[in-house]
């Protein structure tokens, strides 16, 4: 469903980092001196659990999206929509 956004998928793949974390490390890989993107069904939990909620609100929908768990994908598809001119999407 969002393969179209994505101008080079080696590119793209490259910059992903997909980590396995338990609850209490989940979020501190992020450096918030570098060019970061969060997307997690649990994004609030996690994210707020290392960063607080005054962070987690300045984000969201911006550099951070709380995927809906029972979703069709539209959520993640209207996010990377809202990062054209990126380089890790393609410009319309």
């Amino acid at each position: 469903m969002v393969s179209g956004a994505i101008k080079d998928k080696e590119a793209f793949i490259q910059k992903l980092i997909l980590k396995d974390q338990t609850e209490d490390l989940r979020c501190k890989h992020i450096s918030m001196e570098d060019d970061w993107y969060y997307m997690d069904n649990q994004a609030k939990r996690y994210f707020t659990n290392v960063f607080g909620f005054f962070v987690y609100e300045k984000y969201l929908g911006t550099r951070i999206l709380d995927v809906k768990t029972e979703g069709d994908g539209s959520d993640i598809v209207g996010w990377l929509d809202q990062l054209v001119g990126k380089d890790i999407v393609e410009e319309r």
